[in-house]
């Protein structure tokens, strides 16, 4: 007899941050009543407790990346593995890494009217975008982003230009270009630049950390919307 299994999803940050992501992400998760899981046909040729867990696991890893993305301060962790056979009551399992709580964060999302009072809706990034591997290593890279982190800001930059981001069509071009200077620039960041010695001539104006993430995180964005219409 087969075991239909279902594993939940644990999750912090704002339930209209939730619902947005879930709108606009195709993240494989899905959200019934006030429980959030991972779409039980994701698991259907799972035969095992584990096997459910460890390939649900990737499921929600790379939700969490995309949540950096479009739905910062959302979080997700692995709650419990469910298995159901029919006639049977249902069997749940708890395994040891699933145990470690989540990080408290705030979380905000704005919704975006036209001038008539219609909400325009997110682009949908779909799945086939999000398993893209250069897709996945910049949504990776933007997830483990810490402050300074002047190194993982160029590594995007790189990903972007190498992929031949529409950068100069989206204005954008000119303001990662300024980034990457200061990354390079020891005079400009100090011990965070890439180098250690000053290459060229440093920066003419300041650009602090985290007006340097708006940039590239806008970047990153206009990226996977221009992949997923």
């Amino acid at each position: 007899m087969n075991t239909r299994w279902r594993v939940t999803v644990n999750w912090v940050g704002s339930r209209t941050g939730l619902e947005h992501f879930l709108e606009q992400v195709e993240s494989r998760l899905c959200l019934a009543g006030d429980t959030l899981e991972v779409d039980p046909a994701e698991l259907k040729n799972c035969k095992e407790a584990g096997d459910a867990h460890d390939h649900a696991e990737g499921i929600v890893q790379a939700a969490s990346a995309a949540a950096s993305l479009a739905a910062p301060g959302l979080k997700f962790n692995i709650g419990t593995v469910i298995g159901e056979k029919a006639g049977m009551p249902p069997s749940q399992y708890v395994f040891a890494k699933m145990m470690a709580g989540l990080q408290i964060s705030s979380s905000c999302h704005l919704d975006v009217y036209d001038t008539s009072g219609n909400r325009i809706l997110p682009v949908r990034w779909p799945r086939h975008v999000l398993d893209q591997p250069v897709v996945k290593h910049a949504l990776e890279i933007l997830a483990s982003l810490e402050d300074g982190d002047w190194g993982g800001l160029f590594k995007l930059i790189e990903l972007l230009q190498s992929d031949r981001a529409s950068l100069a069509k989206w204005e954008l071009k000119a303001r990662l270009d300024r980034i990457s200077r200061h990354a390079n620039s020891p005079a400009a960041v100090g011990l965070n630049a890439r180098h250690a010695i000053e290459r060229s001539a440093p920066p003419n104006s300041s650009l602090s950390f985290p007006e340097a993430v708006c940039d590239v995180r806008e970047a990153v964005t206009r990226w996977i919307e221009s992949k997923s219409v």
